[in-house]
């Protein structure tokens, strides 16, 4: 399908994320097929895939750069195996898929699982690579994200011995990240439209929790998920939630920000003391005016190397909002 007759949103996400020269997809692709000396042509049916999730809890630019990170992780996993010659694969991928020269991506048959899983087309239909990609969002990061291109070796014995396939007779359960074969509700709906709630899949009852097994606020808000928020800007801001993330970003800012004057960086007292207080910014010049503290500065410490992910578009009421839902190791 023509990416003209995608509906706006969808379209802008495909030109920005997938068409665009400068995507990771492509510069992958092109790598590939510089390496084989032929094209593989990439099908990806983008109205297909996106209506396998819930339109109504759907954000396009999310689920397309989603899915352009599991397209780009497969196809880089699949240059890596056919640059090991002595591992014997690109012989035998080769003389599989060579006919065809094509690689279609498809919705996962299980609208729960959080892993991707390949499939060889018979020799019929000159050896199509398909790749079934997950409808959650967790297949699109940490062990799902690994998971592309995993069973690219053992797929060529067929699907009943790739334990990745539905079709396995050694198939395993998806454990997904709760590790009881279900995936969390919000994960479920993953592709959530920003600043929409996921519903909650599960009806079971569970206990009110007792006031005294509830931890103390500064252990309560060193446990994950971690939250993060961001108020202010210009001379001054402050960000409140996970203490060590706030002692982090306070160092760095002392260590590197210096220009004819300080970032006053102070963690100050909460109710429950400093541990859960909030980081109060402001820049302060011994002479002339006073510079403007960047906000790109602080996004990208929290979502470049602490790893955080905004969770809503809360910006134009002041504030933003991040989310970390994997455990830091060590503290």
């Amino acid at each position: 399908m023509s990416t003209n007759t995608l509906p706006l949103a969808l379209r802008v996400a495909v030109r920005d994320h997938f068409d665009s020269s400068e995507s990771g997809v492509k510069k992958a692709l092109a790598e590939f097929h510089e390496l084989l000396g032929a094209e593989y042509t990439l099908l990806v049916p983008w109205p297909l895939l996106r209506d396998a999730v819930p339109s109504s809890e759907l954000d396009n630019d999310v689920f397309v750069q989603s899915v352009c990170r599991g397209l780009e992780t497969f196809v880089r996993k699949l240059l890596k195996l056919v640059e090991a010659e002595e591992t014997g694969f690109a012989d035998k991928f080769l003389d599989r898929t060579q006919q065809a020269h094509r690689i279609e991506v498809k919705s996962h048959p299980d609208a729960k699982a959080s892993t991707s899983f390949v499939r060889y087309g018979p020799e019929a239909s000159g050896g199509v690579i398909q790749l079934f990609v997950p409808r959650v969002r967790a297949g699109y990061s940490g062990a799902g994200l690994t998971a592309f291109g995993a069973d690219l070796v053992v797929a060529l014995e067929g699907s009943d011995k790739n334990p990745a396939d539905p079709a396995s007779k050694t198939s395993f359960v998806d454990a997904g990240p709760n590790g009881n074969g279900v995936v969390a509700a919000a994960e479920v709906d993953g592709f959530v439209e920003v600043g929409v709630k996921p519903k909650v899949a599960s009806h079971v009852p569970t206990p009110f929790p007792s006031l005294d097994a509830i931890p103390r606020p500064d252990t309560l808000l060193r446990q994950a998920p971690y939250h993060l928020i961001l108020r202010g800007g210009g001379e001054q801001m402050s960000i409140e939630g996970h203490p060590p993330s706030l002692e982090l970003i306070r160092d760095y800012l002392r260590h590197h920000i210096r220009q004819g004057g300080e970032p006053e960086a102070i963690i100050m007292n909460g109710p429950w003391g400093v541990a859960v207080g909030q980081l109060q910014i402001a820049y302060t010049r011994r002479y002339g005016s006073t510079p403007q503290l960047s906000t790109t500065v602080i996004i990208s410490l929290i979502e470049n190397v602490l790893g955080f992910e905004r969770v809503e578009d809360v910006s134009g009421q002041g504030f933003f909002y991040w989310k970390r839902e994997t455990p830091f190791e060590g503290i």
